[in-house]
C-alpha cells in the first residue's frame, strides 16, 4: 500500500514538474526546432543578403551574432510587411522579381525570435584550429555580387563616367543621377536580356533602364532582382548608334560612392518574331486619390509592369476592364516602400483582348493623410 502510494505521489510531482517547466520557460530555446544554421540563412539568403550585408545599402545581419542583435527589430518588420520591400499583394499578379516572404517563412522567423535565436543544436566554435590544422567555420550568409545571375553575357559594358551630375528627386528623400551608357551597337539587333553589377551597392537603391533616343523602359535594378530577360522569341530592337540612359536612385548618404558598374547585354541569335513595345499611361494631378486609364486599340500582351507614383502613395491598384465587363488586377500593391522604387515582372504573361480598359489609381491612405501630388504613371511592357 504505501509502495503505491509513493509511485503515485513520484508520478504527480513528475507531471506538476513538467507542467511548471512548460508554464514557466514557453519559448525555451531547446523546444524550438528553428535554427539560425539551418532555417533563418537559407532566408537571408534568398531575401535579405543582397542588401543586409558588408558594403550593402543596410545593416549587415549576414552573422547569427548580427541577426541576434537585431532579432526583435527583424521580428517587427516582418509582421509590419515592410521588410523584406515587397508592395505586391499575394494573390493578384504572379512575378519573377517577388521578394514576398512566404507563410512559411514568416513563421520560421517569428519562431526563432521567440524562441530567443539558437544558433544550432548545441555545436560550439572555438575559432581555433582542430589536431588535423583544419578550422571550422561558422554558418553565413551570404550574397555573390559578382555573379551573372543570366550566364555570361554577349557583352560586357564599363559603366565609368567621368562626371556625374547627382541632383535631388522631386518628392522624395532619394537622390537622383543621369548616365549615358555607349552600348557599341553596329548593326541593327534585338536585346534579349539586360543585367547590372555596381561596384558600390552601398546606398543605391535602383537603377532604371531605359533606351535614350526613343524612352523606351528596359529594366529597372533593385538589389535584390538586377536583372531582366526577355523571353527566348522576344526583345527590344536597337539600332545602330542607339545608347542606354540609366537613371540611378540613392539614398542622401552617398558620400564617396561611385556610379560604376558593369553591364551585361544578351543579344538574340537571330531576328526575333516578337519586338517588345511599351505602352504608356500617365496624368498630373493633385488629391487623395490620383486614377489614369486608356483603352487599349488592339490584343495587348503584357509581360512586365514599371509604375511610377507621386510620393505619399500608400497603395496604388492596376486593373484591366475586359470588353465582357470581366475584371482583371494585374497589381495591388498596399504599404508601398517609397525609398525602394521596383518594377514588377510578370511570372506568365497576360493577353488583354482589343478594347480592354486599363486603369491606374493611386491612394494616399485614409482621408487625414497628406494630398498626392504630381506625376502618376504606368507603362506596359508588351508585345
Amino acid at each position: 500500500m504505501h509502495r503505491q502510494l509513493a509511485r503515485v505521489s513520484i508520478l504527480f510531482l513528475a507531471v506538476i514538474a513538467a507542467a511548471w517547466s512548460a508554464f514557466t520557460f514557453p519559448h525555451a530555446a531547446t523546444s524550438n526546432s528553428v535554427l539560425f544554421d539551418r532555417e533563418i540563412v537559407r532566408i537571408l539568403n534568398i531575401h535579405c543578403a543582397m542588401c543586409h550585408m558588408s558594403g550593402g545599402p543596410a545593416e549587415d545581419i549576414t552573422t547569427w551574432q548580427q541577426t541576434w542583435l537585431q532579432r526583435d527589430a527583424i521580428h517587427d518588420q516582418v509582421l509590419a510587411r515592410h521588410m523584406p520591400p515587397w508592395a505586391a499583394v499575394s494573390g493578384y499578379g504572379s512575378f519573377k522579381n517577388t521578394n514576398q516572404l512566404t507563410l512559411r517563412e514568416k513563421r520560421f522567423i517569428v519562431s526563432w525570435v521567440e524562441g530567443l535565436g539558437p544558433r544550432n543544436t548545441g555545436e560550439v566554435f572555438f575559432n581555433l584550429p582542430g589536431t588535423d590544422g583544419a578550422q571550422d567555420e561558422p554558418v553565413t550568409a551570404s550574397f555573390d555580387t559578382a555573379a551573372w545571375r543570366l550566364g555570361d553575357p554577349g557583352r560586357v559594358v564599363r559603366v565609368a563616367p567621368d562626371d556625374v551630375l547627382v541632383g535631388t528627386l522631386d518628392g522624395s528623400e532619394l537622390l537622383q543621377a543621369f548616365v549615358t551608357i555607349d552600348p557599341f551597337i553596329q548593326e541593327e539587333t534585338f536585346l534579349s536580356g539586360l543585367e547590372f553589377l555596381p561596384d558600390d551597392r552601398r546606398n543605391l537603391h535602383a537603377v532604371v533602364f531605359s533606351v535614350a533616343d526613343s524612352g523606351q523602359w528596359l529594366a529597372t535594378w533593385t538589389p535584390w532582382y538586377g536583372h531582366r530577360e526577355f523571353s527566348e522569341d522576344s526583345g527590344v530592337r536597337l539600332a545602330p548608334g542607339q545608347h542606354i540612359q540609366a537613371d540611378y536612385l540613392m539614398s542622401e548618404s552617398n558620400s564617396g560612392m561611385t556610379v560604376n558598374g558593369s553591364l551585361g547585354l544578351h543579344f538574340a541569335n537571330t531576328t526575333t518574331a516578337r519586338q517588345v513595345q511599351e505602352i504608356s499611361v500617365e496624368s498630373q494631378g493633385r488629391g487623395t486619390r490620383l486614377q489614369t486609364e486608356t483603352t487599349l486599340e488592339n490584343e495587348t500582351t503584357v509581360i512586365a509592369l514599371w509604375p511610377e507614383y507621386p510620393a505619399g502613395t500608400h497603395s496604388l491598384e492596376i486593373s484591366a476592364r475586359h470588353p465582357n465587363g470581366r475584371v482583371e488586377i494585374l497589381l495591388l500593391a498596399l504599404d508601398i516602400p517609397e525609398q525602394w522604387p521596383t518594377s514588377y515582372i510578370l511570372e506568365s504573361p497576360i493577353t488583354l483582348p482589343a478594347g480592354s480598359r486599363l486603369t491606374v489609381t493611386a491612394n494616399a491612405g485614409d482621408a487625414q493623410s497628406t494630398a498626392l501630388s504630381g506625376m502618376l504613371r504606368l507603362t506596359l511592357s508588351n508585345y
